[in-house]
């Protein structure tokens, strides 16, 4: 897989595959969005970069957006190491997630801070939001798990990116895009 660098205002973007698994012509939802995604984010990279490549400019980038297909365990390997290998260098990192609901936001504070393992984290949070990206199979949670294990041993900020229930489509965006803002704003 290639990665591309848009110069504009520092913007970073991985390739996608032409079709996704949750495609669904019928989904005029879905459809409307990607058709939004796509001419936001634009088809012309202006440089392919190795892992090497990446990570250096990674490390030079103030915001980084790191997307995935929530299955793809390979990819989650890649990003991983990606994540140790900018923890490791001069700037500080701080992880705001999808995969954290805003309400759980004190639960994950409390893991964070030691006052809580990360099965009662998981089980708390399965009382409120059964399938939670924590959970559910079909979204390897071990991943997502040990994002918040990354970020508890090497005491890293995490802010929460979406509620439950998840709003539409057309709102996510903005409302992850304006919490991305503020904790920007607060966290040097």
């Amino acid at each position: 897989t290639s990665v591309g660098v848009r110069r504009s205002r520092m913007r970073v973007a991985a390739c996608t595959p032409s079709q996704f698994a949750w495609d669904d012509a019928r989904d005029t939802g879905l459809a409307r969005y990607r058709r939004s995604f796509a001419a936001a984010c634009g088809t012309r990279f202006d440089a392919a970069l190795d892992a090497d490549g990446f990570a250096a400019m990674a490390l030079r980038t103030r915001l980084l957006w790191l997307g995935d297909y929530h299955t793809d365990g390979d990819q989650h390997a890649r990003m991983a190491a990606l994540l140790e290998r900018l923890q490791r260098g001069p700037r500080g990192l701080a992880l705001a997630l999808e995969s954290i609901a805003t309400e759980d936001e004190p639960l994950v504070a409390s893991f964070l801070a030691g006052e809580r393992s990360l099965a009662s984290l998981r089980e708390r949070v399965r009382l409120r939001w059964p399938g939670s990206w924590l959970d559910d199979p079909a979204l390897d949670p071990d991943f997502y798990c040990w994002l918040l294990l990354f970020a508890r041993e090497h005491r890293l900020p995490v802010v929460a990116l979406e509620g439950v229930p998840r709003p539409p489509l057309e709102a996510r965006d903005a409302a992850i895009a304006a919490r991305v803002q503020a904790f920007a704003a607060a966290e040097p």
